[in-house]
């Protein structure tokens, strides 16, 4: 049994596995490190947030609700 948590990625709902969501976290910061601040940089990770947003929702059927640490690895 493995915990889940809710996120909000680009103005979209998901439930994504806990450690599942550890690793986007850190992928998702390194990015923002890489990028700096600014608004190009906003835009980047808006655009790269859009993207992952996209792929998850491919991911989700009836009957696989949640992201899970798999699916994360495959992006």
């Amino acid at each position: 049994m493995k915990r889940t948590v809710s996120i909000n990625l680009n103005n979209q709902n998901f439930q994504i596995e806990e450690d599942a969501y550890d690793k986007l976290a850190t992928y998702l910061e390194s990015i923002k490190r890489h990028c700096g601040v600014g608004a190009d940089a906003a835009e980047v990770i808006a655009d790269i947030e859009n993207s992952l947003a996209e792929k998850f929702k491919l991911t989700i059927t009836p009957y696989k609700e949640i992201i899970t640490i798999e699916d994360v690895h495959n992006l």
